[in-house]
Protein backbone atom coordinates (compact mmCIF):
# COMPACT_ATOMS: atom_id res chain seq x y z
CA UNK A 1 0.00 0.00 0.00
CA UNK A 2 3.17 2.42 0.40
CA UNK A 3 2.76 3.03 -3.72
CA UNK A 4 -0.41 4.32 -3.48
CA UNK A 5 0.33 6.74 -0.76
CA UNK A 6 1.45 9.65 -3.14
CA UNK A 7 -1.12 8.65 -5.39
CA UNK A 8 -4.02 8.92 -3.44
CA UNK A 9 -2.84 11.96 -1.59
CA UNK A 10 -2.39 14.13 -4.80
CA UNK A 11 -5.93 12.72 -6.10
CA UNK A 12 -7.65 14.03 -2.71
CA UNK A 13 -5.94 17.46 -2.64
CA UNK A 14 -7.24 17.86 -6.53
CA UNK A 15 -10.24 17.24 -5.23
CA UNK A 16 -10.14 19.91 -2.78
CA UNK A 17 -8.22 22.29 -4.86
CA UNK A 18 -10.65 22.69 -7.80
CA UNK A 19 -13.99 23.17 -5.17
CA UNK A 20 -11.99 25.80 -3.51
CA UNK A 21 -11.51 27.51 -7.11
CA UNK A 22 -14.85 26.51 -7.90
CA UNK A 23 -16.76 28.23 -4.95
CA UNK A 24 -13.87 29.62 -2.91
CA UNK A 25 -15.26 28.73 0.62
CA UNK A 26 -12.57 26.34 1.81
CA UNK A 27 -10.03 29.04 1.62
CA UNK A 28 -9.26 29.25 5.46
CA UNK A 29 -9.04 25.58 4.56
CA UNK A 30 -5.97 25.77 2.00
CA UNK A 31 -4.40 29.08 4.03
CA UNK A 32 -3.92 26.86 6.94
CA UNK A 33 -2.89 23.83 5.15
CA UNK A 34 -0.19 25.70 2.80
CA UNK A 35 1.54 27.65 6.33
CA UNK A 36 1.35 24.66 8.22
CA UNK A 37 2.63 22.43 5.40
CA UNK A 38 5.67 25.14 4.16
CA UNK A 39 3.67 24.01 0.47
CA UNK A 40 2.06 25.77 -1.79
CA UNK A 41 -0.87 24.50 -4.61
CA UNK A 42 -0.92 20.83 -5.10
CA UNK A 43 2.47 20.45 -7.30
CA UNK A 44 3.50 24.25 -6.86
CA UNK A 45 2.88 27.57 -6.89
CA UNK A 46 2.05 27.15 -10.23
CA UNK A 47 -1.00 25.62 -9.90
CA UNK A 48 -2.59 29.15 -8.29
CA UNK A 49 -1.99 31.16 -11.44
CA UNK A 50 -1.50 34.68 -11.56
CA UNK A 51 -3.05 35.07 -7.83
CA UNK A 52 -1.07 32.82 -5.55
CA UNK A 53 -2.33 33.84 -1.69
CA UNK A 54 0.13 34.90 1.05
CA UNK A 55 -0.48 31.65 2.88
CA UNK A 56 2.29 30.25 -0.01
CA UNK A 57 5.00 32.70 1.63
CA UNK A 58 6.43 32.78 5.28
CA UNK A 59 4.34 34.13 7.88
CA UNK A 60 6.54 37.15 8.60
CA UNK A 61 6.69 38.22 4.94
CA UNK A 62 4.29 41.69 4.42
CA UNK A 63 5.06 41.36 0.33
CA UNK A 64 4.99 38.08 -1.17
CA UNK A 65 7.42 37.85 -3.86
CA UNK A 66 8.73 35.58 -6.21
CA UNK A 67 11.85 34.30 -3.94
CA UNK A 68 9.64 34.11 -0.47
CA UNK A 69 6.78 31.54 -2.30
CA UNK A 70 7.49 28.06 -0.98
CA UNK A 71 8.38 25.52 -3.56
CA UNK A 72 7.43 22.64 -2.85
CA UNK A 73 3.60 21.75 -3.91
CA UNK A 74 1.26 20.09 -1.13
CA UNK A 75 1.06 16.66 -2.43
CA UNK A 76 5.06 16.23 -1.96
CA UNK A 77 4.88 18.02 1.67
CA UNK A 78 1.88 15.62 2.86
CA UNK A 79 3.54 12.19 1.29
CA UNK A 80 6.76 13.42 2.57
CA UNK A 81 4.65 13.84 6.15
CA UNK A 82 2.62 10.63 6.09
CA UNK A 83 5.62 8.48 5.45
CA UNK A 84 7.93 9.95 8.17
CA UNK A 85 4.92 9.24 10.99
CA UNK A 86 3.69 6.23 9.36
CA UNK A 87 4.07 4.45 12.21
CA UNK A 88 2.18 6.68 14.09
CA UNK A 89 -0.74 6.93 11.74
CA UNK A 90 -0.62 2.98 11.96
CA UNK A 91 -0.70 3.09 15.67
CA UNK A 92 -3.98 5.06 15.94
CA UNK A 93 -5.48 3.08 13.23
CA UNK A 94 -5.01 -0.53 15.23
CA UNK A 95 -6.41 1.22 18.11
CA UNK A 96 -9.13 3.09 16.30
CA UNK A 97 -10.47 -0.42 15.04
CA UNK A 98 -9.56 -2.23 18.39
CA UNK A 99 -12.03 0.37 19.96
CA UNK A 100 -14.49 0.07 17.07
CA UNK A 101 -14.64 -4.33 17.59
CA UNK A 102 -15.07 -3.85 21.46
CA UNK A 103 -17.96 -1.73 20.86
CA UNK A 104 -19.65 -3.77 18.83
CA UNK A 105 -19.16 -6.53 20.99
CA UNK A 106 -20.79 -4.91 23.87
CA UNK A 107 -23.51 -3.26 21.23
CA UNK A 108 -24.27 -7.42 20.59
CA UNK A 109 -24.03 -8.61 24.40
CA UNK A 110 -26.30 -5.99 25.30
CA UNK A 111 -28.45 -6.80 22.33
CA UNK A 112 -28.58 -10.54 23.54
CA UNK A 113 -29.49 -9.98 27.08
CA UNK A 114 -32.15 -7.04 26.00
CA UNK A 115 -33.53 -10.23 23.55
CA UNK A 116 -33.64 -12.85 26.57
CA UNK A 117 -35.08 -10.09 29.09
CA UNK A 118 -38.16 -9.51 26.74
CA UNK A 119 -38.69 -12.84 25.24
CA UNK A 120 -38.93 -14.11 29.10
CA UNK A 121 -41.47 -11.10 30.05
CA UNK A 122 -43.72 -11.87 27.05
CA UNK A 123 -44.04 -15.53 28.18
CA UNK A 124 -45.22 -14.78 31.51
Amino acid sequence: MKKEIGPYITNQLKNSFEKHKENNKNETIWDEIQSTMTCCGINGSNDWGNSVPHSCCPAGSKVCTDKEIFKQGCSAAFTTWFENNFLYVGIVTICTSIIEVLGMSFALTLYCHISKSSGSMNSK
